[in-house]
């Protein structure tokens, strides 16, 4: 079908539905001093010098767990309905012998079954201080708390739907609270883990504005912060350190790239859309897919982070001593291109792909969008990026949403992720920006994570586990 032209455009915009609360204050943007920033500190314990591995599926070189010392954890998960947050549990749930007990909190109950081991808490981090929190925490029976796992996440409701994080300083506010509430809910309950773990990301780095330097390393992050204003990611990180250093208690945190993986009514997937992308074209009667991006966007490389490897790599990031006080970038250890993968999901369902046509082509209606800001640290300019359509456009035209439905309806599928149009937006964004994002995991591999998985295997189980979740059809019905 012929995609039609953006008046006004709405990429990466915000979902609707939530409307997240503003603060006046901006009290959790206030950052620990440039030089007093815990960054490339040195491992505390001295490191083996023989490691074991052994290998998971499709996921190999995984540290060995088997010494008593790692046995009957307990853990609490924040965040726990979130895609990283979900694939933690699910890890958590495969290794009962290191997880004896494991509490979760989230805004909605679970929304998937859960071992008897396993007891949630339904409760806004946002609207409820530190003392709620203790009190919830008390009233469901948690007595102890040997590690703690932070994913949860509130958006803003954007003012210009260009972007999903112009926001900085009220994103900073909102989530710099979020961490805050939480950590003293442990202390009101009187409970003190040995480590907390903290997820944030590549935006750290200011990937999200334009180029950066790559490979990335961890220390790169003390110099975007002399760079860039208000960050979520350096508020979460402030509170984080202030607790530990006034606490006694260790921190680690983890650093993402793009996230593969599948969990229900959640905003922040990447692979999801892309499928339904595949299977509502195929489902029309299309016989090809077009790429909306340009040649730059199609040949750029980047690491990607499967969901379970995440919380496979956040394991060993929360167990192992020689973790502690580290941030570490945690992603495949593989390497990614829309040109290698989107031949790959047109041949899964049965649609013909080309690579995109030249800049100056004049049958093609190139269409533009340039970044709010000046880019980063080393490319002192406004990013501009190309594309022919958005995905966040596409699923809003009429015939799309009813061919969605229609498809759902024909092949009983689940309609969760009719809801979530910021999910369009994240695809929307991976594929348009030209610039590479590339992660270096050499910090890790010294300190003995050796763990890795090919992200394109990565991807075909997610394709299996989204039919058998129901969100695709199977490809039975749908591939001839």
């Amino acid at each position: 079908m012929a995609h039609s032209p953006t008046s006004e455009s709405t990429f990466l915009a915000m979902a609707t539905k939530h409307q997240a609360p503003s603060l006046a204050a901006s009290t959790y943007t206030i950052h620990a001093p440039l030089d007093d920033l815990p960054l490339g500190l040195p491992p505390s314990v001295p490191l083996p010098d023989t490691f074991t591995v052994h290998s998971e599926g499709i996921f190999h070189g995984l540290p060995d767990w088997s010494s008593p010392e790692y046995k009957d954890k307990t853990a609490i998960v924040a965040g726990a309905n979130g895609i990283s947050g979900a694939y933690m549990l699910r890890v958590m749930a495969d290794h009962p012998e290191i997880w004896k007990t494991v509490y979760s909190i989230s805004r909605r109950p679970p929304q998937e079954a859960l071992p008897a081991n396993f007891h949630s808490l339904t409760l806004d981090l946002f609207d409820t201080d530190g003392a709620g929190v203790g009190k919830a925490l008390r009233a469901l029976g948690v007595e102890r708390i040997d590690y703690a796992f932070f994913y949860a996440f509130m958006p803003t409701q954007a003012s210009d739907k260009r972007t999903l994080f112009k926001e900085d300083e009220e994103l900073a506010n909102i989530n710099g609270k979020l961490l805050d509430n939480f950590l003293e809910g442990l202390l009101a309950a009187g409970l003190r883990p040995t480590r907390v773990l903290l997820q944030t990301g590549c935006k750290g780095y200011g990937q999200h504005y334009g180029p950066i330097i790559t490979p990335v390393v961890e220390d790169d992050r003390s110099r975007a912060r002399k760079f860039f204003e208000a960050n979520f990611y350096y508020s979460q990180e402030d509170v984080l350190w202030k607790f530990s250093k006034k606490h006694d208690v260790q921190w680690v945190e983890s650093r993402p790239s793009f996230i593969i993986g599948l969990v229900k009514d959640n905003n922040l997937n990447l692979l999801a859309p892309l499928l339904l992308y595949a299977a509502i074209t195929k489902h029309m009667g299309g016989t090809e897919l077009p790429f909306p991006g340009d040649r730059r966007s199609w040949d750029k490389l980047m690491d990607m982070s499967s969901a379970r490897h995440n919380a496979l790599f956040q394991q060993w990031q929360i167990l192992a001593p020689q973790a502690a006080n580290q941030a570490f970038h945690t992603a495949d250890g593989s390497i990614f291109s829309w040109h290698r993968f989107w031949p790959w999901l047109g041949e899964t369902f049965g649609l013909k792909t080309a690579p995109p046509a030249a800049d100056d082509d004049p049958t093609v209606n190139w269409q533009s969008y340039e970044m709010y800001r000046d880019a980063a640290i080393d490319y002192p300019h406004r990013a501009v990026c190309k594309y022919t359509f958005l995905m966040a456009d596409w699923v809003q035209e009429p015939e799309v949403r009813e061919a969605w439905k229609d498809m759902a309806d024909k092949y009983k599928l689940d309609t969760t992720l009719m809801k979530q149009d910021y999910m369009w937006s994240i695809a929307d964004f991976a594929i348009t920006i030209w610039w590479n994002l590339q992660l270096n995991l050499d910090k890790a591999r010294k300190l003995g994570y050796f763990g890795t998985v090919d992200s394109f295997e990565s991807i075909e189980e997610t394709v299996q586990l989204a039919v058998d979740m129901a969100i695709i059809p199977s490809f039975a019905n749908t591939i001839t």
